[in-house]
């Protein structure tokens, strides 16, 4: 039963694969990138795995961010002509990250994925979604042949919007807890028994929980002791299991909703 629903949810996503293209597309273009775009797809095989899928999936259509990921980057001739309307510099992917005025996009090699890495696994798109750290990242788009790739994991989110941990390590420890935090604010997407248990098992508060969110953000949206409650509740099972909890703090209130299980 289960497998015969995430087929009628991958069927319906499918559904939304030239749109997406075009949504891509336009951003691109009015960001005079849409040529540089064209260079590296043209080349080899580029992907899209960047929450810009999920939240066009779901409707959200304010994301400036995009994250292209490429096999067999070495071969890439891209003429100097094509950056001029655009800042470089290298991301933390090992790849680069490439800057206009209004969006941003991070480009890199699928070895060089940090998960891909630490597993020793060949580099291919299902090694990618297999080490997202979330389950609402567990999806890529192939910007070639415009069709998604699904796992079930995205599946069971795009269902529910209960945020689940699809591969648990990760070397940015207080990034993953605030993100946690952000989206089950923002979007009021619910938080999962994995995700809960991870956030419990991993919070540690001499973590620099400020520059995460700065470099994150760009600014600081949740004091330490609004992400050390969030940590707190994640441990109580006596609280979470009511469903929906409400955190406050000098200057802010969020209501985060936990999946009873």
């Amino acid at each position: 039963m289960k497998l015969e629903r995430n087929a009628a949810v991958r069927a319906a996503i499918q559904t939304q694969s030239l749109s997406y293209r075009l949504y891509i597309d336009n951003i691109l273009e009015q960001n005079h990138v849409k040529g540089l775009t064209d260079w590296v797809s043209g080349q080899v095989q580029t992907f899209v795995f960047s929450g810009l899928t999920r939240n066009f999936l779901l409707g959200y259509l304010n994301n400036r961010d995009i994250d292209f990921v490429v096999m067999d980057s070495p071969r890439l001739r891209v003429p100097l002509s094509q950056f001029c309307d655009v800042s470089i510099l290298k991301n933390k992917f090992g790849g680069y990250k490439v800057l206009t005025e209004h969006l941003t996009i991070d480009v890199w090699d699928v070895e060089k994925t940090w998960g891909i890495v630490q597993e020793g696994m060949r580099g291919t798109v299902y090694s990618l979604m297999n080490t997202a750290f979330f389950n609402f990242s567990a999806i890529v788009y192939d910007y070639n042949k415009k069709r998604f790739y699904i796992t079930d994991e995205f599946c069971e989110f795009y269902k529910t919007h209960v945020m689940e941990v699809v591969y648990a390590r990760n070397p940015r420890i207080a990034t993953c807890i605030v993100n946690s935090l952000y989206y089950a604010d923002k979007y009021e997407f619910v938080v999962g028994t994995s995700l809960r248990k991870w956030v419990a098992r991993h919070f540690d508060a001499e973590l620099d929980y400020k520059s995460a969110q700065e470099s994150r953000f760009g600014d600081v949206h949740y004091s330490d002791a609004m992400i050390k409650a969030f940590a707190k509740i994640c441990t109580m099972p006596d609280i979470y299991k009511h469903g929906v909890v409400e955190l406050h703090d000098e200057t802010k209130r969020v209501i985060l909703r936990f999946d009873k299980g």
